[in-house]
């Protein structure tokens, strides 16, 4: 039988070698976290629309996630786009990755799909952005900042 100091030490030293592991499984978990993190989340336009508030111009998307059917709602702002980064995926096909507001601050992908000399797809809102003359339309700034991002001349 062990004596009282004997049982008192290994009990000590079983719980400095459980904190041990504890700290050591922390930072292997909080590594492993950060290293398979991604920078923003893919999300699908179910439909779009864009507005002029307080002098700004702004773009809302209703927007689902890949195997999700709930709807996610997200403010762009003019600023916000403009400091997107805009890859050109295929000709047709832009993958826009920008800042967006939700409940919080978000980073989000999404693509606009060009089907004609002035028409695009965001989701399955039809975009028509004459490329001269109707500069009031409501989709010209946001296609010409995809396009200026991407490198495109216009």
């Amino acid at each position: 039988k062990q004596s009282p100091e004997a049982r008192k030490r290994r009990n000590r030293r079983i719980i400095f070698w459980l904190i041990v592991l504890l700290i050591i499984g922390t930072i292997i978990g909080v590594i492993i976290y950060f290293s398979v993190r991604k920078e923003y989340d893919n999300v699908i336009v179910k439909s779009a629309q864009t507005e002029i508030v307080n002098n700004k111009k702004v773009l809302y998307l209703n927007t689902i996630r890949p195997n999700s059917t709930q709807i996610s709602r997200y403010t762009i702002d003019e600023d916000q786009l403009l400091t997107a980064r805009v890859n050109i995926l295929n000709n047709t096909n832009f993958q826009i990755i920008s800042n967006a507001s939700s409940l919080g601050l978000s980073r989000i992908s999404f693509n606009i799909v060009r089907e004609g000399v002035e028409k695009f797809k965001l989701g399955e809102t039809n975009i028509y952005a004459p490329i001269s003359g109707n500069t009031n339309n409501q989709w010209n700034w946001l296609i010409s900042i995809v396009t200026q991002n991407a490198g495109i001349p216009s």
